[in-house]
């Protein structure tokens, strides 16, 4: 049985449900959790008005998170606390919520878990370091970035076309690779000019900023590419997500063009260029400053959770037991206040 679970029914987890109310074959049961249930009753009401057939919905409060997170094919959190246009204050509200969220998932969670709120790697990044879940199963829902860039390319080209931008780069900040991004098998760099470029990266960073600013809303053109992505991942493909990346001696999430197999992400990245790569630096420790290190996530004497479940690996039962024991004990601190 394939379910799907959508942790926190405001505009976006509303508006993604009822997208997969409008017409899907992928999911035989859909949980909505709210922090009461008002509004998740709001969405299966309206979606009971709008169309002929809905499809097995049950409503929870997140009291019994543990149960359906047993019985979740996919989890999107989309869940957002105080002003959704103040980016730190946003990502500070949001990270206490994951906080409570990660430690209920099981080390055998085989379903996928997207992070669908601000600020997407940084979430990715914390939750990953509290719960137990293999951190390839956890992704950031970063592909605004590329549909907003396979957009602004369109308009400079007139045939019927294939476009695969190449997007890098943590959310809000992210960079646009031509000479890895191609239309129809040609790179972007070879069918447009240096201004073009300009223009296109202007456009799609200004969209960004202005929804940062409050100028503007994604709700609903995120709630379709989140679709998107859902069906991507249990179907298979390609898409943009945040993903554990390598950089300097740090394992960050950030947004890479991957694959989908067995519903984990698999990076496709060709190899970056000199430039390429000194940029990308630029902005990966720009995130690693404005973000993890401003909200003290890299501060912590222990291992990460990463570290030392790859540790336990490799050592006698005792000795994993006792590095489980404090697994748990970090995934336990300071959760519930």
């Amino acid at each position: 049985m394939r379910n799907l679970t959508i942790f926190g029914c405001g505009e976006l987890g509303g508006k993604l449900y009822f997208e997969f109310q409008r017409e899907q074959e992928l999911f035989d049961r859909f949980y909505l959790i709210g922090r009461d249930l008002e509004k998740p009753n709001s969405w299966v009401s309206l979606a009971k008005q709008s169309f002929r057939k809905t499809y097995d919905t049950k409503i929870y409060t997140d009291a019994r998170l543990e149960k359906v997170i047993s019985e979740s094919t996919v989890f999107v959190f989309t869940a957002s606390k105080n002003d959704r246009f103040n980016l730190e204050q946003n990502t500070q509200s949001n990270l206490s919520i994951i906080r409570k969220v990660a430690p209920f998932f099981p080390k055998n969670y085989s379903g996928t878990i997207i992070i669908a709120s601000n600020q997407t790697d940084t979430l990715c990044y914390e939750f990953a370091e509290r719960s137990l879940v293999n951190p390839y199963r956890i992704i950031g829902f970063n592909g605004l970035d590329y549909r907003r860039a396979r957009n602004d390319i369109s308009i400079f080209v007139d045939e019927e076309i294939e476009i695969k931008p190449c997007i890098i780069g943590p959310h809000h900040n992210s960079i646009l690779l031509p000479e890895k991004s191609y239309v129809n098998n040609r790179t972007l760099d070879f069918l447009l000019d240096d201004y073009e470029l300009q223009m296109i990266n202007e456009s799609r960073n200004n969209s960004a900023r202005k929804i940062i600013k409050g100028l503007g809303t994604t709700n609903d053109l995120a709630a379709t590419a989140l679709r998107e992505l859902i069906q991507i991942i249990i179907n298979g493909g390609e898409d943009t997500v945040s993903t554990i990346y390598q950089h300097r001696n740090q394992r960050l999430y950030t947004g890479m063009p991957v694959k989908f197999k067995n519903q984990q992400a698999i990076i496709t990245l060709e190899k970056l260029n000199e430039l390429e790569q000194i940029q990308f630096n630029l902005i990966l420790d720009a995130f690693v400053s404005e973000f993890l290190e401003k909200f003290d996530l890299l501060k912590s004497e222990n291992l990460s959770v990463e570290q030392m479940i790859q540790k336990a690996m490799y050592t006698n039962l005792p000795e994993q037991n006792k590095l489980l024991e404090q697994i748990r004990n970090i995934n336990q601190r300071n959760i519930f206040q």
